[in-house]
């Protein structure tokens, strides 16, 4: 027969026929192994407790030293927050004790005229299996603090870590701001000194030089606005989606006109909370990035809906551009990602969009068959009705 684990018990009786009864008791249980520890006192008991601690306590009521109560509570405070199982034993039931003894910290209560090897085995195991499950809740309680504890020093090192690539970041691009500007403006003085007098090969390198220039003031901007993007305050007050697209089709209306594309708006204008400069930067940059991807910009058409859907509002802006692969739908709203590498750019300016869209608990993402032209869509949540007149601020994600 395969028996229990081995078992240590620490019988604190001031009666060597009680002690002996809950030996013979113990001693006669077939299904599990004992090794029985006695003492007659609390004060040997303390002493047995700190040198060899036992897997189960059963106490005696009254004691020549302390009752059982207070021996329980001078226990607690020796062994701190080990679970150490106690069983009280009394010679007559008294229900008050028993429910003070519980109340204590026991976690069973027996009466000596009424042991059976049955009962004491049934209470032994019970104390000791209980007692097992709180030492394994009890170590899970400390891994989980101490996971804690590491996981957020860890999110602290990286904040920290965060924030010096953050201010390296700004630095650099200030640095880089300073001489950008002088060669631009040198640029340009140049080419207002060469004017009509340069031939058409030279007219043609100044125009590209020019050009890289603007670019590289465009990519710093950029660089900075996605670097400050997570941590900006944001403002949430009432925005009208036809507002922010009229403003921003005029950010874009004289490229347009020269290039000769046909921007088209059907407009079901909603209201939502949001901070208008920034919704502004994601309309703007969203038909700013259609334009970019024209085929042919004279055949060139750009279409505009706003719908609401619920309690959403969806925004589409639809190009007959080159269309965009399938695989890259999705990382073209990573940092440096692009949709195609066929034309210049920083790869920051849908992670921007993707930014300010989530801040205001909206959603963006591309839609397109890889060929014919791609498909924006921003949805955001309609603003509540009555709550004109709410402005608050609210920190980035």
């Amino acid at each position: 027969m395969t028996t229990e684990p081995h078992i240590r018990i620490l019988v604190v009786d001031d009666n060597d026929i009680d002690r002996e009864v809950c030996q013979r008791l113990l001693n006669g249980d077939s299904e599990s192994e004992y090794e029985i520890v006695e003492a007659a006192t609390c004060h040997e008991a303390m002493f047995k407790i700190r040198k060899h601690l036992p897997d189960c306590v059963l106490l005696d009521y009254n004691l020549p030293d302390a009752d059982g109560v207070e021996f329980l509570q001078q226990m607690r405070e020796e062994i701190g927050c080990v679970p150490l199982p106690v069983v009280m034993m009394t010679g007559q039931g008294n229900e008050t004790i028993a429910v003070e003894s519980m109340k204590s910290g026991a976690l069973d209560y027996l009466v000596k005229n009424d042991l059976t090897i049955e009962r004491l085995r049934r209470a032994v195991q019970s104390a000791y299996q209980r007692a097992a499950i709180e030492r394994e809740i009890i170590d899970g309680q400390e891994q989980l603090q101490q996971r804690t504890k590491d996981l957020e020093r860890q999110a602290q090192q990286f904040e920290e870590r965060n924030q010096e690539i953050l201010q390296l970041a700004f630095a650099m691009t200030h640095d880089m701001q300073t001489p950008l500007a002088s060669l631009t403006g040198a640029v340009n003085a140049l080419g207002q000194q060469i004017g009509d007098t340069s031939d058409e090969k030279s007219a043609q390198w100044m125009g590209r030089i020019e050009q890289a220039s603007a670019r590289m003031v465009t990519m710093l901007d950029n660089f900075l606005v996605y670097a400050k993007a997570g941590t900006v305050v944001l403002r949430r007050d009432r925005v009208s989606i036809a507002d922010v697209l009229r403003r921003a089709i005029d950010e874009h209306i004289a490229r347009a006109e020269t290039d000769g594309v046909s921007i088209q708006v059907e407009c079901n204008d909603q209201i939502i909370d949001a901070d208008q400069n920034l919704i502004l930067r994601v309309m703007s940059n969203l038909i700013g990035n259609a334009m970019k991807y024209l085929v042919d910009e004279r055949d060139g058409l750009i279409r505009i809906t706003v719908e609401p859907d619920g309690d959403i509002v969806r925004i589409t802006i639809t190009d007959n551009g080159q269309g965009i692969p399938a695989a890259r739908l999705k990382e073209v709203f990573l940092p440096f990602k692009r949709a195609t590498g066929r034309r210049w750019g920083t790869g920051l300016g849908l992670a921007i969009v993707k930014k300010y869209v989530e801040a205001f608990d909206g959603r963006v993402w591309l839609e397109s068959d890889g060929e014919s032209g791609a498909t924006a869509v921003v949805e955001f949540p309609i603003a509540v009705q009555g709550n004109a007149s709410r402005h608050h601020e609210v920190e980035a994600a």
